[in-house]
């Protein structure tokens, strides 16, 4: 009484379970889906962060490389015009006695040149070059002033000056500030010693245009570089350079016109490690705080890259081949990952949007379970009501169908469950009596089979001329495989050993047949290829099942030894001598008994001497497997049947067996085991 009260004081309604269930359930699963959900967002907001900054990186990178590759090409064109007239020049050589007669003498800078304006002027390196012993070769590089002057023009703003330093000592030049020199003339002549400078130095070891380093210029027009070219006379001999002055400020309108905001820009930096900046002046990179250490090494061993330094500025560089310069393009963090951070913006928005509606969507599931609830309670209590009837052993008791939803499919599915119930345990009460019969049935096959082959040992315990032992272990109740041995007569003893294709009842069968026929043809005399012959003829009728027999016989002269067998795809019997050795017999084998009539079978004969023992088996013993699939083998069967003549019959199957079992211990038997073993004596003297 105090038990029942007790339960009724911890029971708990069916409605309020239904609803904690169902509420714990949702609740759970929009948590957890809503912890994934705002994970997955967080974990897509780093990797298109990462993506994004990759991307951004890249683009300036790569921003930087197209800009240098620009670079690049307008030193290229430099080169290339420099080349040009290198050649030119070294044709005018070739040519040199046609072309004096057309040239015209130059003249030194004069005060009457207009400011700004070109013309075709003179210098002399120093006042030991007299102008009469150059006069000639002065003359011929003048023909220069019709090719100088459209170049220039085609390249104002790039091509300050175009000059021609020559190897016998004298320049020639067209130059609109040369007017600004007038004040260094000596005896009317501007003298000017270019011989150690590195543009003209460097044209006696180079072979194509070459650029120098940065140096002021002369005329107050800022940093400049020099693109030179060597020129050669009618004999390949080294004659001059050709060369133009390029400003840097120009240089950096050509290419450096790069609009990348607020707090970004650019420069150059040159092969000794100075910064040229845009305004044509020049500081060393170690003097720019902004570039960090590292940074400055890359710049300076000519490598591609980008890097943030630690006051937040993206510094993207990139090598310049033809000047050995490196091109340096610096942009604000904040200003390269804008477009992350508005999208990192976007995603936190989004993750508050979700919580604000997970919130709304809890608030509707707290009222949706709660009358769900309550509108499934009743079908429940009545279903529960029917389940313990059922439950209670009452199987003809049916639910009563309340609703036309799943629960009322679930109220059908008790009902179905009780008549597949009822069904099922009348069935296998049935199924029950009907399978102890058939196991009584197949004990009586199985000792009826076991009766019908030899088993009493030693089974001629008068004849001392021989010894003979077997056993056969089928892999089902019943099998396929059998051996006998008989007497044909007092000196003839035959012994048998076959496998019938297949397991079970339909193989035992047929080798209940197959036994019977092969004694009755081996009694009635004959040999043994004679028998197999008369044998196969008679299984081949009415073998509508296909089956056939693996066979091997042998037929013992007792007073000599001599044993004439037969195989019939057979396993080959094992020959153990007396004096030592263990070998398989491979003689003829022939196809199987019941395959097709009319088949002939060879013989083979041998003489066992006393003490030589004749093992023969069905394949069940080679193909037997260990767990780790190894099979048992001819080998191991051999090394196992070997006892150098000291065992009987008995003892080498009893061995066999027991290597057998434990190589198997895993795996269990999977195929009939059959072995019979023959020991011959021979006539005792």
């Amino acid at each position: 009484m105090e038990e029942t009260q007790d339960r009724a004081v911890r029971r708990r309604p069916i409605r309020r379970e239904i609803q904690r269930i169902v509420l714990v359930i949702t609740l759970v699963s929009l948590i957890v889906t809503s912890i994934v959900g705002i994970f997955s967002m967080l974990e897509i907001r780093r990797q298109s962060v990462e993506a994004l900054t990759e991307q951004a990186q890249k683009n300036l990178s790569d921003f930087a490389e197209n800009k240098t590759a620009l670079a690049e090409a307008s030193f290229a064109r430099y080169a290339g015009h420099m080349n040009v007239l290198s050649s030119y020049i070294t044709g005018l050589f070739k040519n040199e006695e046609d072309l004096v007669k057309m040239g015209h003498d130059i003249d030194p800078p004069l005060p009457t040149t207009p400011e700004g304006a070109y013309a075709m002027q003179r210098a002399l390196i120093g006042p030991q070059v007299k102008v009469d012993d150059v006069r000639d070769q002065m003359r011929l590089l003048s023909n220069l002033e019709h090719v100088f002057e459209p170049m220039i023009k085609e390249n104002t703003g790039a091509m300050s000056v175009l000059y021609v330093g020559t190897e016998q000592g004298f320049m020639v030049g067209y130059d609109g500030d040369s007017y600004k020199v007038i004040p260094e003339l000596q005896n009317g002549e501007l003298y000017y010693d270019y011989r150690d400078t590195e543009w003209f130095s460097r044209g006696r070891t180079e072979k194509r245009a070459y650029f120098t380093g940065l140096y002021a210029d002369v005329y107050g027009r800022g940093l400049m570089i020099t693109c030179a070219a060597p020129f050669y006379d009618a004999s390949g001999k080294f004659a001059g350079v050709v060369c133009s002055d390029i400003q840097i400020t120009n240089l950096y309108d050509a290419v450096l016109d790069i609009d990348l905001g607020e707090q970004a820009g650019a420069f150059l930096v040159d092969h000794t490690g100075h910064v040229i900046s845009p305004e044509g002046e020049s500081i060393a990179l170690e003097e720019l705080q902004a570039v960090d250490e590292m940074t400055r090494k890359q710049i300076l061993a000519g490598k591609t890259g980008i890097r943030l330094t630690e006051d937040g500025m993206y510094h993207a560089f990139a090598p310049i081949p033809s000047a050995g310069w490196e091109l340096v393009i610096y942009v604000p963090q904040s200003q390269v990952l804008a477009t992350v951070k508005t999208m990192n913006t976007s995603i936190w928005l989004s993750i508050v949007a979700f919580c604000s509606i997970l919130f709304v969507v809890l608030i509707v599931v707290l009222l949706s379970v709660r009358r769900f609830a309550r509108d499934i309670t009743m079908p429940l209590v009545a279903l529960g009501q029917d389940a313990r009837e059922i439950s209670g052993g009452d199987l003809s008791h049916r639910v009563k169908i309340l609703t036309n939803d799943e629960i009322g499919d679930l109220a059908r599915d008790f009902n179905e469950m009780a008549s597949s119930l009822q069904k099922y345990i009348t069935d296998f009460t049935a199924m029950t009596a009907e399978r102890e019969r058939i196991e009584a049935e197949l004990g009586v096959a199985t000792k009826i089979q076991a009766d019908m082959l030899p088993s009493v040992f030693p089974a001629f315990p008068d004849r001392r001329e021989f010894d003979v032992y077997a056993s056969m272990q089928p892999a089902r109740e019943v099998g396929g495989d059998f051996y006998d041995f008989f007497l044909i007569d007092e000196d003839h003893l035959c012994v048998v050993m076959a496998d019938v294709s297949g397991k079970g009842i339909p193989a035992a069968m047929f080798m209940v047949n197959a036994k019977t026929m092969i004694k009755n043809q081996a009694i009635l005399g004959g040999t043994p290829s004679e028998i197999f012959g008369r044998v196969n003829d008679q299984l081949c009728e009415n073998n509508r099942e296909q089956l056939f027999v693996t066979a091997w016989m042998g037929i013992l002269t007792i007073s000599t030894g001599e044993l004439v067998t037969v195989n019939a795809g057979h396993e080959y019997p094992i020959l153990e001598k007396l004096a030592g050795g263990c070998t398989e017999i491979k003689r003829d084998n022939d196809p199987p008994l019941a395959v097709m009539a009319g088949l002939k079978y060879q013989e083979n004969t041998m003489i066992m001497e006393p003490g030589d023992l004749l093992y023969v088996y069905t394949d069940g013993v080679p193909e037997a497997k260990a767990a780790d699939g190894t099979r048992f083998g001819d080998e191991r069967l051999l090394k196992t049947v070997d006892g150098s003549g000291k065992r009987t019959a008995r003892e080498t199957i009893e061995e066999v067996r027991r290597v057998l079992e434990d190589f198997t211990e895993k795996t269990g038997q999977f195929d009939d085991v059959t072995m019979l073993a023959l020991v011959y004596r021979g006539i005792e003297s």
